[in-house]
């Protein structure tokens, strides 16, 4: 193949010989070419444009670039010359040499350079790239690249010298557009990144406010469980007596010998299951009237004793509803009500010694029964708190799901009981509200802070209260939460939204609530705006029903009187 490279140069030469007329032709591709390179392109649109335009305006056999590679950090060739090396050392002789022509080198002058070591190096990097032209790219003493042509015809070196120019020019700005384009995509991955930490920094955030929530909460909270867990206890301690003294009457043989009267007393037993479990016993307030007339109805049923059997009548409940229908009501109450009637028959039918132990094994299934109830009713309210207290803890921002918002509502008001301790009356309007698209989680958030703001403005006051309310309107739906504080000062109005403003005491918050609050309504698409006077503050949330549609939520000056976000 080397062979053939000579011959086309002196074909070449010899068509160029001719009197030729391509003057005019190359200087107007020459201004083609320096209108080109003012479109940025990447460094290979780049080179590839350099070599084509080289191979036209020097009618040569071949051109080659040798280019710096910053990722190598090596030059390497962009040429189709048979063994020449693909990289060469930014150190390599010739690199070193031709940092000092800034300018067109050509084979021939070469035999003329004073300086006998840059002749060597610069003839041996023609020999092997048999290059009669060199080309060296510099710019602001920086070698971007060396273009090396083959045999061509006598050159113009002013046209050449522009061409050089332009190519600088156009490798330059191909070489800063590459440079730019790579900074956009790594500032672009630097964006996700920040983005991504920002959104972990803002869960971080809105978790630590809960925490904090939640710190003020933990003595509430405390005694909240600590009162079922009471019940619990005691209840426990008094089903194991009663079960000791139910088991040491377990001898119903001894005192109701024949089957009938025990079956008829397990019939009484399962009507009594019935009562404590279904109803509700108390202490009627007319007691000593009703035991009076319970005593006279019993000397009427000619039943002796009856003192006992009314007392346990009385203290079980049994009596309850008939206080509010009138104490004559009591002897129809007794011989029509199964239940009644079955106890004071076979009270009276079984013998005075075994009426005490009678009475005494329904009083011990009564406190079994009530008891059990105090144990599941305790437990319950348990299970609620720690429920609330579990959904409201959870960390992180959740998916979308088809949620209802009262429920959320009721959710944290269970835990917000743990707080005021029944000393602010709650008003609760819920209208009928179809379910959203929401963070359940999220929300929580913002209903927890809204509600420990309007306990922390009514506390102390002779009348505290707070108003919840929903409402739908159109395709949104609304939830007022207004309290009778005495109002946000004037002149703080304007700062509330801002993260670490706060006048709670120090212990009772960040600073971060409203603020958090505010970002995760408009999260969900939504607007949060208040108004406050002397006589309270309400603010208003509303959030649509399909949360995908996050808008930016944009500040609306104050109006006269009040102040206004949306």
């Amino acid at each position: 193949m080397k062979w053939l490279l000579p011959v086309l140069d002196t074909l070449i030469a010899f068509v160029h010989s001719l009197p030729p007329q391509q003057e005019q032709r190359r200087e107007h591709r020459l201004e083609e070419f320096r209108r080109s390179i003012m479109r940025l392109r990447n460094v290979d649109d780049g080179l590839t444009e350099i070599l084509s335009f080289s191979s036209e305006l020097f009618q040569t056999s071949h051109v080659g670039i040798l280019i710096w590679d910053e990722d190598r950090g090596q030059f390497v060739s962009r040429c189709m010359v048979p063994g020449l090396r693909s990289a060469w050392n930014v150190y390599d002789p010739f690199f070193v040499t031709i940092t000092e022509y800034d300018r067109v080198i050509t084979l021939k002058e070469l035999a003329f350079l004073r300086d006998a070591h840059d002749r060597e190096v610069l003839l041996r990097f023609c020999k092997e790239t048999q290059a009669s032209l060199i080309l060296p790219l510099i710019l602001n003493e920086t070698v971007l690249a060396v273009l090396f042509v083959g045999s061509c015809p006598a050159p113009d070196i002013a046209l050449i010298e522009d061409f050089r120019t332009y190519a600088v020019l156009a490798l330059s700005n191909s070489i800063i557009y590459t440079r730019v384009e790579s900074l956009l995509v790594s500032l672009e991955d630097k964006v996700r990144e920040r983005t991504q930490q920002l959104e972990e920094a803002t869960n971080q955030m809105i978790q630590s406010e809960k925490m904090a929530t939640l710190g003020v909460m933990v003595a509430g909270v405390a005694h909240e469980l600590n009162t079922p867990s009471g019940v619990i206890l005691n209840a426990s301690e008094n089903l194991f007596e009663t079960l000791d003294s139910f088991l040491d009457r377990m001898a119903i043989h001894e005192w109701l010998p024949d089957t009938e009267r025990i079956d008829r007393f397990i019939e009484i037993i399962r009507f009594f299951n019935y009562h404590m479990l279904t109803g509700n016993p108390s202490l009627p307030s007319s007691a000593f009237q009703l035991r009076r007339r319970l005593k006279q109805t019993f000397e009427e049923l000619s039943i002796q004793g009856g003192d006992e059997l009314a007392s346990f009548f009385i203290d079980h409940g049994f009596m309850t509803d008939i206080e509010a229908a009138g104490v004559e009501q009591v002897s129809e109450r007794i011989k029509t009500e199964s239940l009644f009637a079955q106890i004071v028959i076979l009270y009276g039918e079984i013998g005075e010694s075994a009426r005490s132990r009678f009475i005494g094994y329904l009083r011990d299934i009564a406190g079994i029964y009530r008891n059990v109830k105090n144990i599941t009713a305790s437990a319950a309210s348990i299970a609620r708190l720690v429920k609330a207290l579990r959904i409201y803890s959870r960390s992180g921002a959740g998916d979308f799901v088809k949620a209802n918002l009262e429920e959320l509502l009721d959710t944290t008001l269970e835990i917000m009981g743990s707080i005021w301790k029944n000393q602010v009356h709650l008003d609760r309007h819920y209208a009928s509200i179809p379910s959203i698209e929401c963070d359940p989680d999220r929300l929580n958030q913002v209903w927890s802070n809204l509600l420990v703001n309007a306990y922390h403005a009514v506390r102390g006051r002779s009348d505290p209260t707070i108003v919840l309310a929903t409402e739908a309107i159109g395709n949104r739906v609304c939830v007022r939460i207004r309290d009778n504080g005495p109002g946000i000062p004037e002149a703080i109005r304007e700062k509330v939204w801002d993260p670490f403003f706060t006048t709670k005491e120090q212990g009772e918050g960040t600073g971060l609530g409203l603020s958090i609050v505010r970002r995760i309504v408009e999260e969900h698409g939504g607007t949060i705006r208040f108004t406050t006077d002397d006589r309270g503050t309400e603010f208003v949330v509303e959030l649509p029903l399909e949360g995908k549609n996050r808008t930016q939520v944009a500040r609306n000056a104050p109006g006269p009187g009040r102040y206004d976000w949306r």
